[in-house]
């Protein structure tokens, strides 16, 4: 129920788009929501499904985790350690390991690398900080030495000696194939 319509002018979008697309969707039951409807021009950028899609000045169109959605990822990662901070490592562990990749799934198709790595640094901040509260008489190298492990030389993860947290960073990029010239979903000699 959510799309992007692009067009070389604000005029033809308003002109032609938006009537036609009016009139495709009526011959379904459906209507443009007049709230929900936008037009932006590519060089301002938009948010969309918890993407921000811009076209920068470089001649480069980006395509980013949206800022708030990183935030909200972040407070909910502090949230639940807030929360748990008594429960046992494994269980953390267990806890965090599907929201991580779940969230990294979710954003490996955009240029999300160095969200990726500010994440993984939050991430450390905020398990080294839940461990050190567990012991606060003892040293900061003992708590690593308890609760951390080096990952393959990538640096201090948590983990419990048979489960590690998985960083954001290990997830890899991938870009979508685009989708070629006039094809189109609606088109009966394009269909299986």
């Amino acid at each position: 129920d959510d799309f992007v319509v692009t067009a070389p002018s604000k005029e033809a979008i308003e002109n032609e788009v938006v009537p036609r697309l009016a009139a495709f969707l009526a011959d379904r039951g459906l209507e443009l929501s007049a709230a929900k409807t936008r037009i932006v021009h590519i060089d301002d950028g938009f948010d969309f499904l918890g993407f921000n899609i811009r076209h920068f000045p470089n001649g480069k169109l980006l395509v980013r985790p949206q800022k708030e959605k990183v935030s909200a990822h972040r407070r909910a990662l502090s949230a639940f350690l807030r929360e748990n901070r008594q429960r046992p490592t494994a269980e953390v562990i267990m806890a965090l390991s599907p929201v991580l990749r779940g969230w990294c799934n979710y954003y490996r198709h955009a240029v999300a690398k160095r969200t990726f790595s500010v994440l993984d640094d939050h991430v450390w901040r905020i398990t080294y900080k839940w461990a050190k509260r567990r012991h606060p008489n003892r040293t900061g190298h003992w708590v690593v030495n308890r609760y951390y492990g080096v990952d393959r030389g990538l640096g201090w993860v948590l983990c419990d000696g048979r489960f590690r947290l998985p960083r954001h960073n290990e997830t890899r990029v991938s870009r979508f194939v685009k989708v070629k010239g006039k094809v189109s979903p609606f088109d009966p000699n394009v269909r299986d």
